[in-house]
């Protein structure tokens, strides 16, 4: 294959193309919980990883209705906590809540901080097996 197929630039305008599904798995991995399977056969699982991609597509859209206002004086622009939409997406749907969950959302935001300079240290997981519930 030619290496010169493919100028850098056109490489690195894919790989920002894919970056926001990247981000999207690790929503679902960490936070969503998509690290942890509680079942061994292979129907159920695929029945786990579509609840929870279900879970996460509910959680994203809910997230995106939210509007949040942006004070004029701050720094820095704000956007929503998409870990503590989850919890409250979960907790509405487990708990049967009749409450306004985007009102819930709209109180936990965060500052966007672009062009960070620390680097996140984040520590991967890996997949948890459950056959000691066996034993």
């Amino acid at each position: 294959m030619d290496s010169n197929r493919f100028s850098i630039d056109r490489l690195k305008e894919l790989y920002h193309l894919r970056w926001g599904i990247k981000t999207s798995f690790r929503w679902l991995k960490y936070a969503i919980g998509l690290t942890n399977f509680h079942s061994r056969k292979e129907e159920s699982i695929r029945q786990e990883i579509f609840a929870r991609l279900l879970m996460y597509n509910f959680c994203a859209r809910i997230t995106n209705s939210v509007i949040i206002e942006q004070p004029g004086k701050n720094i820095h622009a704000y956007k929503v906590n998409f870990s503590q939409a989850i919890h409250i997406c979960f907790s509405f749907l487990k708990n049967n809540l009749d409450l306004d969950i985007r009102e819930l959302i709209r109180r936990y935001v965060e500052p966007v901080r672009p062009g960070r300079s620390d680097k996140r240290k984040l520590r991967p997981k890996s997949v948890i097996c459950f056959n000691y519930r066996v034993a």
